[in-house]
C-alpha cells in the first residue's frame, strides 16, 4: 500500500472538517475577491452630541445599504477625530463601526439629504456600484436612519469598564 492510502483517510477527514467549518460560518470563498463597499457623509464642525449623532446615523444608513460606514478625508478630519477619540474612551465598541478613508480614495458624491432633521430612505442608494459613496449631507439628526438597529447600537454604546468602575467608585464614596 503506497504511503498516499496510508494518509487518505486523514487527508479526506481534514477536507470534510473543513468544509463543514466554511459551511457553519456561511463562507463565501468567491465573496474574498469582491470589493467591500462603504458609505460616508460630509464631516461637521460640531461638537460632542453631533459627532455622536454623526457615528450613529452613518452606522444606520451604512448598516441599510448592506455598507461599511466610513468618514471621508477632509478639512474637518482633525476636528472629527479630536471627539472620537473621547467617544472611544467611553463607548470602545463605536470604533468597530467605522473606518477613515485616506486622501486618495475616490468618492462618488451622491445627493442625499436637503434638511438634517428630515429622513431620507437611503434605499434608493441601493443599486449604486461606487465602493466609495459620499452622501452630500452633513447633520443626519433623524432617529428613522438608525430605530431599526436600535439593540445593535445599545451594544455599541455600552459603557467601558473602566468608565463603569470609576462611576461605581464614585457613587460608592458619595455613599460615605
Amino acid at each position: 500500500m503506497s504511503q498516499f492510502w496510508k494518509c487518505a483517510p486523514v487527508f479526506f477527514m481534514i477536507a470534510f472538517q473543513c468544509f463543514i467549518v466554511l459551511h457553519y460560518y456561511d463562507v463565501d470563498l468567491f465573496k474574498l475577491t469582491t470589493q467591500q463597499k462603504y458609505v460616508g457623509f460630509l464631516l461637521n464642525d460640531g461638537r460632542l452630541g453631533n459627532q455622536l449623532f454623526h457615528m450613529i446615523t452613518g452606522y444606520g444608513i451604512a448598516r441599510t445599504l448592506n455598507r461599511t460606514h466610513y468618514l471621508p478625508f477632509n478639512g474637518w478630519i482633525e476636528h472629527v477625530r479630536k471627539y472620537l477619540i473621547r467617544l472611544e474612551k467611553v463607548f470602545p465598541r463605536l470604533k468597530q463601526t467605522y473606518i477613515f478613508a485616506t486622501n486618495e480614495t475616490k468618492e462618488r458624491v451622491v445627493p442625499f439629504a436637503g434638511s438634517c432633521c428630515s429622513y431620507y430612505d437611503p434605499l434608493r442608494l441601493k443599486n449604486h456600484t461606487d465602493q466609495f459613496l459620499l452622501l452630500n449631507f452633513r447633520f443626519g439628526h433623524n432617529p428613522r436612519y438608525f430605530e431599526d438597529y436600535i439593540g445593535d447600537i445599545r451594544e455599541i454604546l455600552n459603557f467601558s469598564e473602566e468608565l463603569r468602575e470609576n462611576a461605581s467608585d464614585l457613587l460608592l464614596s458619595l455613599k460615605k
